[in-house]
């Protein structure tokens, strides 16, 4: 055999088989590229279709509108219509969900671009200011759709062909909206393709899951090139709609049904599924996807026992695929929260003795009001325990012969008391301490203006207001009816006021109020104590919390009174925390009463309640604004 020369280089077999490999995983390759490219393709076109059914579902959401000239009724429930534009907001479709026949274009509002307005309806829902031919009455604020479709909802492959709203009522069409069918058709071929639209599948499920609605049903549709009705594509049984998630199992009904037919789905949205943002229901997850992070939020409804007694539990939860220790966890969610305080059941009207409602001249029950020291009304909740219901009471204020309980029996309450999470913060830095050992008329009264007072001061926060229907009770807790059987309810706008508590972190006694700013830092409480002063022996601490009027007047500094205290925006008053210290000295004995000792710090805690603090002012809410 003769010897291979290495100087020869390859054979010409040799480069027809390495060539031929590169051809492979190029042509591989390039089948591959392009089925991404498909891929991505389907996801943008399913996308920008899921958004215009967004884009309609918002604008069913809304009972009014907002525009340039004020808000307006959403022309979809106005019970009588004016021109003949007006009455097309009136169109709905009349067949059930499972109806074979979805029924003509004449019952849809029908999709598209373009200026004539029987061909297209989109225009019915969008703003008067869009630059197209055809757009709605109404110059929107808001805006639920695009002036114009974007390209990819034009795509011939997938495009929404038509929307329709089903009423409450399909026999008597009205203004309510239960219900809304879009269809989407797909573009018509004969080729054996022609069922390649099932690979949308995952498409329109991405894009519904990034959307948050909510689709109960997407079913197949078929119909002649020629006709105007979409028809549902059933099972074997003539009956049974196809789910577009039951198509692989179909096909041969589908061969049968859809010879020479277009082809589509039907969207199904329930507004019970989707009346929030698509979260609402119970009829599964509602996720979205943030592709820069790749983190998955999604608001599952869980088992477990609500403080209401209900057999579902909303949590917010997360995914993250890069976490390996653990995927899943508790989600953030970024609110302002509102609670039920179910301990603390309270009373929101005016009782009679005996607990019989107190009525208002219109036949309405009264609120309840406090007085404050200025003899100033302040509506709020009110509540019972064993402080509250032994106090004695005329009917109207805490004096006379009868006590609270003859008034307000326990089974009477009315609804419970609304709070807001607490947040905490570090209070430690004192200026300067006073003596009032020996002033027998000292009154423990805080003055913002005097420098003495302290300077444990914190701004005031702003709270929510709530509206709620609250059931009428009799005197006892019995639901009252009306004439007609029905249980008497009434509006009640329930405001929740700033409360603070104060608690003391630390304290030292010294008969000369301790050092200055020794408790300012939370990591130099101990470090600042001074072993060349005897500390003494601590008698109590009486701790007061007010709500006191703010002194605005300029002082040297800027932003700060003429008693050095700085000016907090946003509200007439302050919180002021005080405190009166009792103690005697270590090695004569002598008792001291120190004003505000410099070595004292509280844990200050904040929220709002339905229940007003004590010594608040009557123009409390008013006047503290949220900047």
């Amino acid at each position: 055999m003769r010897s291979r020369n290495h100087q020869a280089g390859f054979s010409l077999l040799e480069v027809i088989v390495v060539l031929a490999i590169i051809g492979g995983a190029l042509a591989m390759y390039t089948n591959y590229a392009r089925k991404q490219a498909a891929k991505e393709m389907r996801q943008t076109i399913a996308n920008a279709l899921v958004q215009e059914m967004k884009g309609v579902m918002n604008y069913l959401r809304d009972d009014t509108l907002q525009t340039k000239d004020g808000e307006k009724d959403n022309p979809l429930y106005e019970d009588t219509q004016g021109s003949s534009t007006d009455s097309q907001y009136r169109y709905r479709i009349t067949n059930n969900v499972t109806d074979i026949d979805t029924g003509t274009g004449t019952n849809y509002f029908l999709w598209g671009e373009g200026a004539n307005q029987q061909k297209q309806q989109r225009y019915l829902f969008i703003s008067k200011s869009c630059n197209v031919s055809l757009k709605s009455t109404f110059e929107l604020t808001q805006e639920y759709l695009p002036c114009s479709l974007v390209t990819a909802a034009k795509n011939p492959a997938a495009k929404i062909e038509r929307i329709g709203f089903a009423s409450d009522d399909l026999k008597t069409p009205s203004s309510t909206i239960a219900r809304m069918d879009a269809i989407v058709a797909f573009n018509y071929t004969e080729n054996n393709d022609k069922y390649s639209f099932a690979n949308y599948a995952s498409a329109f499920n991405n894009a519904l899951n990034n959307s948050g609605l909510i689709a109960s049903h997407i079913m197949l549709v078929r119909r002649a090139r020629t006709a105007d009705a979409w028809q549902l594509i059933t099972e074997a049984d003539g009956s049974t709609p196809v789910e577009f998630s039951d198509m692989a199992s179909n096909l041969e009904r589908l061969e049968t049904l859809g010879k020479g037919q277009q082809l589509g789905i039907r969207f199904t949205f329930d507004m019970n599924d989707n009346d929030q943002g698509g979260n609402g229901g119970g009829s599964g997850t509602a996720c979205w996807n943030t592709q820069a992070s790749k983190v998955e939020l999604c608001y599952n409804q869980e088992a477990g026992t609500g403080a209401h007694g209900e057999d579902q539990i909303l949590s917010l939860d997360m995914t993250d695929p890069e976490n390996y220790g653990d995927e899943t966890k508790m989600g953030t969610l970024k609110a302002n929260l509102v609670m039920e305080n179910t301990s603390r059941p309270v009373f929101l009207f005016k009782r009679n003795y005996g607990g019989d409602l107190m009525l208002s001249a219109d036949g309405s029950p009264e609120r309840f009001t406090y007085k404050n020291n200025n003899n100033e009304e302040i509506e709020g909740d009110f509540y019972l325990d064993d402080n509250t219901s032994y106090r004695p009471w005329n009917g109207s204020s805490m004096a006379g012969g009868d006590i609270i309980s003859n008034y307000y029996p326990s089974s009477t309450y009315d609804a419970f008391e609304l709070v807001t999470p607490s947040v905490s913060e570090y209070s430690g830095y004192e200026l300067l301490s006073v003596d009032i050992t020996d002033k027998k008329d000292y009154v423990a009264a805080y003055d913002d203006s005097s420098i003495n007072s302290g300077l444990h001061r914190f701004a005031v926060q702003t709270c929510p207001v709530i509206e709620q229907e609250i059931i009428l009770r009799d005197a006892n807790g019995d639901a009252i009816l009306d004439e007609d059987g029905n249980k008497e309810k009434t509006k009640v706008t329930r405001k929740l006021y700033p409360r603070l508590s104060a608690s003391i972190s630390s304290v030292s006694a010294y008969d000369d109020g301790g050092i200055n700013g020794s408790y300012t830092k939370q990591n130099e409480t101990r470090a600042k104590l001074d072993d060349s002063k005897n500390v003494d022996l601590l008698g109590g601490v009486t701790v007061q919390v007010d709500l006191a009027e703010m002194d605005v007047s300029n002082g040297v500094r800027p932003d700060h009174n003429s008693a050095q205290k700085y000016k907090f925006p946003g509200s007439k008053y302050v919180w002021a925390v005080t405190a009166t210290m009792g103690m005697y000295d270590s090695e004569t004995g002598a008792g001291f009463s120190i004003v505000n000792p410099q070595t004292i710090s509280y844990v200050i805690t904040k929220w709002c309640s339905t229940i007003p603090q004590s010594g608040t002012p009557y123009d409390l809410l008013t006047t503290t604004e949220y900047k």
